[in-house]
């Protein structure tokens, strides 16, 4: 039992104090460079979840319907096919509060990574090594974006009736009778994948904050032994002047 306790403050201890010193530059800079990729990657599959669709279809026979965050598209597959895009079913329901919450918790979170990712670049860019990167904002800012996107994706999952777009069911000539398949769109499936990301780069905007803690420790110790060597060649060299000043007199 002891042993297990041990392990687990020890795994839990290498979580919140992951680097030990010394950290060199090449080090530092791999891990800010790796981390602002990291943050790209999460950020293009972020808005590829805003903008493309399904995120559930409803089909009947070669008839379907594809919800996606904006708009939904109406596909019939007859001779000819035919394929149409609407946003008025999302613009006029009267009922869709939870779809607003749900979309504009998505849009915040990727404006959240995207307002870091310009930061992070600016600053690791702009900004002199001597200065200390807001690196725990910025993981403070994957935290939030992350529970954004996870709370609008349950609340997808619990309002997947789309119960507001029957006017788009009437279009497609359905009624309460027709038998309807639903499943998941692969976007909704991307879409949970990418929430674990973003909360990766949390960790990862921390982990590269304490890499540049123990960097910058590292260069004030020997800016200390440096100037600590000065002072002593200062006063080595004082004393045999003085030395030979005193033989020169004698």
């Amino acid at each position: 039992m002891g042993t297990d306790s041990e392990m687990l403050y020890h795994i839990c201890g290498r979580i919140a104090y992951p680097v030990k010193p010394p950290v060199g530059t090449v080090r530092l800079v791999f891990f800010r460079s790796f981390t602002i990729l990291f943050t790209l990657l999460t950020l293009i599959l972020t808005y590829l979840s805003l903008v493309l669709q399904p995120w559930k279809i409803e089909s009947v026979g070669e008839r379907a319907l594809e919800f996606g965050v904006w708009q939904i598209c109406k596909f019939d597959f007859d001779d000819p096919p035919i394929i149409q895009c609407f946003t008025k079913f999302y613009q006029d329901a009267e009922e869709d509060m939870w779809f607003q919450a749900f979309r504009y918790m998505m849009l915040t979170g990727a404006i959240i990574q995207l307002v870091n990712l310009i930061a992070m670049i600016a600053l690791t860019t702009f900004k002199s090594d001597k200065y200390k990167k807001p690196w725990p904002l910025f993981s403070y800012g994957f935290l939030i974006a992350g529970a954004l996107s996870f709370v609008a994706l349950v609340l997808f999952d619990i309002e997947f009736e789309f119960a507001f777009a029957e006017d788009a069911r009437v279009l497609m000539d359905w009624t309460e009778e027709t038998d309807i398949e639903e499943k998941l769109g692969y976007v909704y499936i991307l879409a949970w994948p990418t929430v674990g990301l973003v909360w990766i780069n949390s960790y990862l905007c921390y982990y590269t904050k304490c890499i540049e803690d123990n960097y910058n420790e590292r260069g004030i110790h020997f800016k200390l032994l440096e100037n600590r060597q000065l002072r002593k060649d200062h006063n080595t060299g004082f004393l045999e002047n003085g030395n030979e000043n005193n033989n020169g007199h004698l």
